[in-house]
């Protein structure tokens, strides 16, 4: 019977542990990329909750007052306690509009850089509020209730429809919301864009004096 030398043993093991060590230079490498993409994504699915009860929260508050001249100005304020998680420099726009049906997206012309710039439009009915605004908005005095001057005045509260007796019935009220995530890894570029939008129906008589 032949046997294996040591010597040629001693090898083939030198031999096994470097190919394993190849392997594992390899896997780990991969295993590494993984894992950082699972945990941006986690961070990102997070955020995309924080939109979503935000808007949610925005919508509620504004169907709620309807033509009360505080509608916007609390709308905002209600954003911007759900978005408490999301730091300020994130937040990059805010847009509370009038929506064409329960599922009305905010008609794209409101994010226009012109239109962003100007703080919305009349004739799409939408007011845009940067995230400055936003955060500023409970304590804010740009709100007075004048559908010339005040900043809401694009889509002036006091003139949306509330009443259940008009043919097409109350105003579907949108708030839209984008934010620009920072990624901590990188590894799906420097920020991620989350976005979301509800719309909800003006309350009958909702805010009427």
């Amino acid at each position: 019977m032949t046997g294996v030398s040591p010597t040629r043993r001693r090898s083939r093991q030198r031999g096994d542990r470097g190919a394993v060590l190849v392997e594992i230079v390899m896997i780990v490498p991969v295993l590494l990329i993984i894992s950082l993409g699972v945990f941006d994504i986690g961070l990102g699915w997070k955020a995309s909750l924080t939109v979503t009860n935000a808007v949610r929260a925005g919508a509620r508050v504004g169907s709620n007052l309807g033509r009360d001249g505080n509608a916007d100005k609390s709308a905002l304020a209600a954003v911007a306690a759900s978005l408490g998680t999301i730091p300020a420099s994130e937040i990059d726009t805010v847009v509370i509009y009038r929506a064409s049906s329960a599922s009305g997206d905010v008609p794209a012309g409101c994010l226009t850089t012109g239109v962003r710039s100007a703080g919305g439009s009349a004739s799409l009915q939408c007011n845009v509020y940067t995230g400055a605004e936003v955060l500023a908005a409970a304590t804010s005095t740009d709100f007075t209730n004048n559908c010339s001057t005040s900043r809401d005045r694009f889509w002036c509260p006091s003139l949306r429809a509330n009443s259940q007796a008009l043919a097409a019935g109350p105003d579907y009220l949108g708030v839209y919301v984008r934010i620009n995530h920072a990624t901590k890894t990188r590894m799906f570029g420097s920020t991620m864009v989350v976005k979301d939008r509800s719309v909800m129906r003006l309350e009958p008589n909702a805010g009427n004096p």
